[in-house]
């Protein structure tokens, strides 16, 4: 559960390469329009999820990770929202995509493998260093506010979501 006041971090524990652009085959997007897709969400590099999760494990045994969430099923965009309604807390995202990703959709649907992490505010520049000695593809996507309940969620400065 999130305990609000918390930065997120996006994790991509894929291993995926900066080429390859966000997969969405057999992914819930997909089935919503009706197709299968070309490229299925996969794990090019499994030393990223092993490397990953023994770093997460770390990051909540000691205590630095407040709450969690993979984005395995129904991509970023849904794993931001089970978070917030979760615990009833309002979140402000804010994602970049680069060059080679998808349009904010297929970003935001995408089912790689990875998760958003809660981290204390007080832990971000530990995190942010142990996450880049690890080599893991990561990004700080926004706040956690648990004295509001709105959901805003900006791709590349647009707005896509506000609830």
């Amino acid at each position: 559960m999130l305990q609000g006041n918390g930065k997120l971090v996006y994790i991509d524990l894929s291993g995926r390469s900066d080429q390859v652009s966000a997969r969405v085959g057999g992914t819930a997007l997909a089935q919503v329009f009706g197709q299968v897709g070309d490229l299925a969400p996969d794990i090019d590099n499994p030393h990223h999820l092993r490397v990953g999760f023994k770093l997460i494990q770390d990051l909540i045994r000691e205590r630095q990770c407040t709450a969690g969430h993979d984005i395995s099923d129904g991509g970023l965009v849904t794993t931001l929202l089970e978070l917030a309604f979760a615990t009833n807390c309002g979140l402000k995202v804010d994602l970049s995509t680069s060059a080679a990703d998808a349009d904010a959709i297929q970003f935001l649907f995408a089912e790689e493998c990875g998760v958003v992490l809660e981290i204390k505010r007080s832990s971000m520049a530990d995190v942010q260093q142990r996450l880049t000695q690890a080599q893991l593809r990561h990004q700080i996507i926004g706040d956690t506010i648990c004295d509001d309940d709105v959901i805003v969620v900006r791709v590349n400065q647009e707005t896509v979501l506000q609830v």
